[in-house]
């Protein structure tokens, strides 16, 4: 009796010229892979999405995401690099934010400084102004959908909550995007004051003391 042939060893799991290295996260219906690029070894988040586990109007919704996506190209947007598609399934090639969630961020550093929230929160005005710019709202910006960079920068994800068309209610009660830019915070100055020098044989009175 001839012994079954032993299994070949599996190569790793390919997505066009993409090789996938693992899992980064899981939906209802799609899962991200982190995967590298055969040929330039550039590191992409790829969004695998199951087209059969989807209601109709789910499918519109990534449809118009890949759409939006498209439109768009700003320094702390997630970019889309590629879309691949077969009957069954959706393949969104997407750029990674090798440092995740600043929802998880927040959980294991704590509380950000104020030149550091001030600096993040100039990023996610720079993104969201941009989307503005194009006709696009996002809907949907909280910490988990706020990415970090390999360089800790800003990266607005789950462009799935865009659309393009503006939501005007009772626009004179919000406050616009040139006003917060020119409140007193975003330009206060990050660097830590350095104390009042006071000499110590003219001690200032206790009323005149200077306010901290």
């Amino acid at each position: 009796m001839a012994l079954p042939e032993p299994a070949m060893p599996r190569g790793p799991v390919q997505v066009g010229f993409y090789e996938i290295i693992r899992t980064l996260g899981k939906g209802n219906f799609a899962v991200v892979k982190l995967a590298c690029h055969k040929v330039t070894k550039t590191q992409v988040a790829i969004k695998i999405i199951d087209k059969k586990r989807l209601e109709p109007s789910d499918l519109k919704k990534i449809y118009r995401e890949v759409e939006v996506m498209k439109l768009l190209n700003h320094p702390h947007i997630i970019k889309l690099y590629q879309v691949m598609e077969t009957k069954d399934m959706l393949y969104m090639v997407m750029e990674y934010a090798r440092n995740g969630e600043m929802f998880d961020y927040l959980l294991s550093s704590g509380r950000l400084s104020e030149s550091e929230a001030r600096r993040k929160f100039c990023q996610i005005l720079s993104a969201v102004d941009y989307c503005h710019s194009n006709h696009i709202v996002h809907r949907d910006l909280k910490a988990e959908n706020l990415l970090l960079d390999s360089n800790m920068d800003i990266k607005v994800a789950d462009c799935e909550n865009l659309v393009r068309r503006m939501l005007v209610i009772e626009p004179a009660k919000r406050i616009t995007v040139a006003r917060i830019k020119k409140h007193r915070w975003m330009k206060s100055d990050p660097r830590p004051r350095q104390p009042l020098q006071r000499r110590p044989s003219r001690p200032l009175p206790l009323m005149q003391s200077p306010v901290w």
